[in-house]
């Protein structure tokens, strides 16, 4: 390797031999030394007192965001921090210093003696469901329950942040909270509540009760309609039978549920035929026409019809519908 012989060092003074012809220093370190000596110093401004101070140098970032206090006191007093005091431990009463914003937070020399704080305030009280004696925290004084599954049985109706009245909207009706002895709670519809008020007994299952103007809201007994059960519901949603128009609760508690006359379109025939209005062709009527309107006037459903005809229930349902 070559060598140069009888070089002077740029930052100690010293004379070494040099490898490159563009050595300036003997060591690393006097190198560093050298480069730092040619960098031009900066100063800056103390974010607490105003006063100039040298930024070190330093490549990047660091030279803008590193320093921004001239000395310690200005880092302690420019985010409010105070020096140490001396503060005496709540539990074990030795002295201790801390240097903190607040004072007062300080209340314990260690994390030991704020546990077995926190544990000596616990008293001693009555589950509020169970009856069994528990122990809570001076944090949790206004606890009443010994564990969740106490707090889930406590907790309910008005006891319970959430008791709205015991009223829910399900579907857009609006239905009741019934509580009964020995049984989980079950909500039962308002309007089927108004509807057993007038016909003097509990609704049966499968009993239906409409509110004529379509206001699930209005539970008025002159608003109300019931029907004997979910079929009976299918075919006046279905219109099959007609949309009732005054209320039956009155006669419905003397003589029970009274079937309207079921709704039928009849067409009219030439020759068995009729010319479809959407279309240029003729439509032929049912062969069994008239046994089909017996059954149907009767209360027989679309997929009764189908299953005893042997036909779908979307060709019986075109049949009720455009071939009577």
């Amino acid at each position: 390797m070559p060598s140069f012989p009888g070089r002077v060092c740029a930052s100690c003074g010293k004379t070494y031999t040099a490898h490159r012809k563009d050595q300036k220093c003997c060591s690393r370190t006097c190198t560093g030394a050298y480069r730092r000596a040619q960098t031009p110093k900066k100063y800056k401004a103390c974010a607490h007192c105003g006063e100039l101070f040298e930024i070190p140098n330093g490549g990047g970032k660091s030279r803008k965001a590193a320093a921004m206090f001239c000395s310690r006191d200005c880092v302690r007093d420019g985010h409010g921090w105070r020096a140490p005091v001396e503060h005496i431990c709540d539990q074990c009463g030795e002295t201790f210093t801390a240097p903190v914003k607040d004072e007062a937070k300080h209340r314990f020399c260690s994390t030991t003696c704020a546990d077995a704080h926190r544990g000596s305030g616990k008293v001693s009280k009555p589950c509020a469901n169970c009856g069994e004696i528990f122990t809570s925290s001076p944090c949790r004084a206004d606890e009443q329950t010994c564990s969740r599954e106490c707090a889930s049985a406590w907790y309910v109706r008005d006891r319970s942040k959430g008791w709205q009245g015991g009223v829910v909207d399900q579907n857009g009706r609006k239905f009741r909270r019934i509580d009964r002895d020995g049984y989980a709670a079950k909500y039962e519809g308002e309007h089927r509540l108004a509807a057993e008020r007038v016909i003097g007994r509990k609704m049966k299952r499968g009993e239906v009760v409409l509110c004529i103007d379509g206001n699930n809201d209005n539970f008025a007994a002159e608003n109300l309609y019931m029907l004997p059960s979910q079929k009976e519901f299918g075919l006046v949603k279905m219109g099959t039978l007609p949309w009732p128009t005054e209320s039956n609760l009155a006669t419905y508690r003397e003589r029970g549920y009274v079937r309207p006359d079921v709704v039928i379109v009849l067409h009219e025939w030439t020759n068995g035929k009729r010319m479809n209005a959407k279309g240029n062709r003729h439509i032929r009527r049912h062969p069994q026409a008239d046994e089909i309107i017996i059954r149907r006037r009767a209360g027989a459903s679309v997929r009764d019809l189908a299953r005893d005809f042997g036909t779908s229930m979307s060709t019986m349902a075109a049949t009720v519908r455009n071939r009577l």
